[in-house]
């Protein structure tokens, strides 16, 4: 995410610690129901991580000779179309293939994840494009039966309904603007990801570790079957050019088509980014402005397609 947070009030923070220390007495009196089971000694409270998330409160712990992640709700994920429990099927049957930290147990009324701790490498390589564009292809080959599938044009108009009622006239001009085309973005991006592929769909380097030198996917509460195209349109959120990673993904040269779609796909990245953030106070109503008017610029961008420079 580029977009900057608001800083958590002291109230929030009083809240947290006595979710915290709930969440805490819950791992442990809950010790039969993980998988696999941990081992002996109770678990204790190692400290927060740095850097922190976005979404939701992440904290470093102690079982036995075991570290892990505990991770509590920060959001609201009914509001955010978030279902934890298909989150922790599609977590565990990526860390089965090796491509993120395995999940331990969770509580979804609680809010409550545990995940195995990887030690980040202390001087870990930018994230060079064939290395994420490996890390999707990857992701994009899980078969997961039943697994949901994310429509970016009914995620889009959920977020929409949410931040209509609270915005004033002058955002609610900007986002008139700017609709159509995304709409029609999103109806194409729909329709060429109706055979749908695994996506994690936050791939932001936020989401991303390194350990032991392999690159490994964090936080999969977004993931869903979906298109490869806004995959690689979050993911490209980085150290390096967008058409790097997308060159570096398909592994030859982009036609035309592939361009419109991977230019469609990080304009709608970009939107989804905005609404969420002002859904979830993240940021006030002139930084929203701000963005929307960044947004249409890129709209009205005459570019060709097959350029790739306007995304």
């Amino acid at each position: 995410m580029t977009t900057a947070p608001k800083p958590a009030s002291s109230r929030s923070a009083v809240r947290l610690q006595a979710a915290l220390q709930d969440s805490l007495r819950l791992v442990n009196k809950r010790r039969g129901d993980w998988s696999p089971a941990p081992g002996a000694g109770p678990v204790t409270l190692g400290g927060p991580l740095s850097p922190g998330g976005t979404s939701n409160h992440s904290f470093r712990v102690h079982a036995g000779d075991e570290t892990l992640v505990l991770r509590i709700d920060g959001v609201n994920p009914a509001r955010n179309a978030i279902h934890r429990d298909t989150e922790f099927r599609l977590h565990a049957a990526a860390a089965a293939a090796g491509l993120a930290p395995a999940p331990r147990f969770h509580d979804a009324d609680a809010g409550v994840l545990l995940v195995d701790y990887l030690e980040p490498d202390s001087l870990p390589p930018l994230s060079q494009p064939a290395d994420v564009a490996q890390l999707l292809r990857a992701i994009h080959s899980l078969q997961v039966a039943d697994a949901p599938r994310l429509s970016l044009t009914a995620r889009v108009a959920h977020y929409e309904a949410l931040l209509r009622p609270r915005c004033g006239a002058a955002t609610g001009i900007l986002m008139q603007v700017i609709a159509p085309p995304l709409r029609q973005a999103c109806q194409a991006l729909d329709a060429d990801a109706a055979a749908g592929v695994i996506c994690h769909n936050d791939l932001t380097p936020a989401n991303r570790l390194y350990h032991r030198g392999r690159l490994y996917a964090l936080d999969w509460e977004y993931a869903a079957c979906g298109s490869c195209w806004f995959d690689l349109a979050v993911a490209s959120e980085g150290p390096f050019a967008a058409t790097a990673l997308l060159q570096a993904y398909l592994q030859r040269p982009v036609s035309v088509a592939e361009s419109a779609l991977f230019r469609d796909a990080r304009r709608v990245a970009r939107y989804l980014e905005l609404l969420w953030f002002a859904c979830n106070a993240a940021i006030d109503e002139p930084q929203l402005q701000d963005g929307l008017r960044d947004l249409s610029a890129r709209l009205a961008d005459p570019t060709p397609a097959g350029t790739c420079r306007a995304i």
